[in-house]
């Protein structure tokens, strides 16, 4: 397969996941959005652990779940790599927006990185990093 149209493949992929995981989100699901990655996934995301495992990962959703309602993710500027026929790179950004417990919402960007893998015909996240963007340095000046 050419290389454009394997990142345009992997992008439709990407879109395919990020369903999936909105649609757990929608409601505040941590099952739901655990089963958007495999069992021996890792993950960093805002909290200050290291989730490993799928397990791992739904506690990590599930810490929010008396804070959040529900939220959605848009991932936005995204170069996607071909890691070869069953994995892809994805890094960019993405647009949370969230329902929180109180009624309000929050909105928030972040630096995001995605390594999602084929596996048995199944397409699911492997490799999870999102953090804050940061201020930019101003290395003394």
């Amino acid at each position: 397969m050419p290389h454009d149209e394997a990142m345009m493949q992997d992008n439709i992929l990407l879109g395919q996941v990020l369903a999936a995981f909105n649609a757990g989100a929608a409601t505040w699901d941590a099952d739901r959005m655990a089963q958007v990655y495999w069992d021996d996934a890792v993950f960093y995301g805002l909290l200050t652990n290291h989730s490993v495992g799928q397990r791992s990962v739904r506690d990590y959703f599930a810490y929010y779940k008396d804070i959040l309602k529900g939220a959605r993710l848009v991932l936005v500027e995204q170069e996607i790599r071909p890691l070869g026929a069953d994995a892809f790179l994805a890094q960019g950004f993405g647009d949370f927006t969230y329902d929180m417990a109180d009624g309000s919402v929050s909105r928030n960007r972040l630096r995001t990185s995605l390594v999602v893998a084929r596996r048995d015909g199944e397409w699911k996240i492997v490799l999870h990093h999102f953090s804050p963007i940061p201020p930019t340095p101003t290395y003394g000046h």
